[in-house]
């Protein structure tokens, strides 16, 4: 009986391990991409003659884009989310996010 018990307790633990040995793991590729672009303009007439009462003006503006990328042979997929500003027109603890919009969601 006890090597009935052995044997029963053997199969039962090996035999499922072996089975999943010969399954091949099928993981997926992940990643983040981070993209900054500040850009410094200086506007004083550009494109058309300046007023005399026009004052040149220079400010900076940025786009800020965040993404994940799924990949594992199947499915692909993507996920972006962007922010565009000018440097000192938004208030640094403004968390109304009206200037966060998705840039691009695919699957």
């Amino acid at each position: 009986m006890q090597k009935f018990i052995a044997i029963a307790l053997l199969v039962i633990f090996v035999f499922p391990l072996q089975m999943n040995a010969q399954e091949e793991e099928k993981g997926g590729e992940f990643s983040i991409d981070i993209n900054l672009r500040p850009r410094f303009e200086y506007r004083n007439g550009y494109s058309y003659p300046r007023l005399e009462t026009d004052k040149p003006s220079a400010f900076i503006s940025n786009r800020a884009r965040i993404g994940a990328n799924f990949d594992n042979g199947f499915l692909s997929a993507r996920i972006a989310a962007q922010d565009i500003s000018v440097w000192g027109q938004k208030r640094q603890n403004d968390n109304d996010g009206a200037r966060t919009t998705m840039h691009e969601a695919w699957a």
